[in-house]
């Protein structure tokens, strides 16, 4: 079967909008609320990173607000690169979903957060203080 070269354009046009269109939700504007929860600015939708844990920006001690503001400093500006959110179905206690987050071009987010000192492994339980 041979295809004309207006058909290979219209199908590859074609192919384009449904790639946009499955990528677009997860491009939806992103803000930082920490280095390890992510809000949807439309929707309110929060995500905490399941694979991290970063200070607390309410910390107790001033090297761990310090921190802190690091590590959502580095979020915002990494979610700004494009991300794509792997969703869990599950909830954590303050009802964020938990779900591992793709900086396009970059990676997994809380293993950039872990590579720059600003994060800790994590996979639930109790988690270790910030301060010394």
């Amino acid at each position: 079967m041979t295809v004309s070269r207006e058909t290979s354009l219209s199908l590859f046009a074609i192919a384009t909008a449904l790639l946009l269109a499955a990528i677009a939700p997860a491009q939806a504007r992103w803000v930082a609320i920490d280095g390890d929860t992510i809000r949807e600015t439309e929707t309110g939708e929060r995500v905490r990173l399941e694979n991290v844990d970063s200070p607390e920006i309410h910390g107790r001690c001033p090297s761990e607000i310090e921190m802190a503001l690091r590590a959502k400093a580095m979020t915002g500006w990494l979610l700004q690169q494009g991300i794509v959110i792997h969703r869990w179905a599950r909830r954590d206690k303050y009802g964020r979903t938990i779900a591992r987050v793709e900086i396009i071009g970059v990676g997994d987010l809380g293993e950039q957060l872990i590579a720059a000192g600003l994060g800790r492994p994590y996979h639930g339980g109790r988690r270790q203080g910030w301060c010394e």
